[in-house]
């Protein structure tokens, strides 16, 4: 293997988990940081540093990613490749990854459904790029995606009632 396709392959490996370990770690302070109703300096410092990490991420992920998809084409993989489900999956749920914040930032989507949308989003783009003996179509991940975002929503919105003040 080429020393430049392993580090671009370190890389992305890299920024998916470290993207999904940053976006429960969010989800996690700003719980927290919620818990007594305030948003404190130090706690707004944190989730901005979080939130930091995250944008890395997401940016190496894609870079990678890109690097990636060059090599394939250059190494002669067939065009068709594109066109696996798996891929097209991948490439759908990244782009929930992208578009998520700029629509809680435009408040059009509200964080309480945005985040954990993007959590699920982190960890699925991570499984799909680990599980590479995954045989499925590109409707059947998007279905178990959407069942878990959704599922997700309703359990942290749930907690979110029961443990935050009103």
């Amino acid at each position: 293997m080429d020393y430049s396709l392993s580090l671009l392959l370190v890389g992305h490996m890299a920024a998916a988990a470290v993207g999904t370990a940053a976006a429960f770690l969010a989800e996690i302070l700003s719980f927290q940081a919620l818990k007594d109703g305030v948003v404190d300096a130090a706690e707004s410092a944190f989730l901005k540093t979080v939130f930091s990490v995250i944008r890395w991420s997401l940016i190496v992920l894609i870079l990678t990613g890109l690097g990636l998809l060059l090599f394939a084409r250059l190494g002669g993989a067939p065009f068709e490749a594109v066109y696996d489900g798996k891929f097209l999956a991948k490439l759908t749920i990244v782009s929930a990854i992208i578009f998520g914040p700029v629509l809680m930032q435009w408040r059009i989507v509200p964080t309480s459904v945005g985040g954990p949308i993007a959590t699920v989003s982190w960890l699925a783009a991570f499984l799909l790029g680990a599980w590479r003996s995954l045989d499925a179509s590109y409707f059947s991940i998007i279905a178990v995606y959407a069942a878990v975002a959704l599922a997700a929503i309703i359990v942290l919105n749930a907690v979110h009632r029961r443990l935050l003040p009103k």
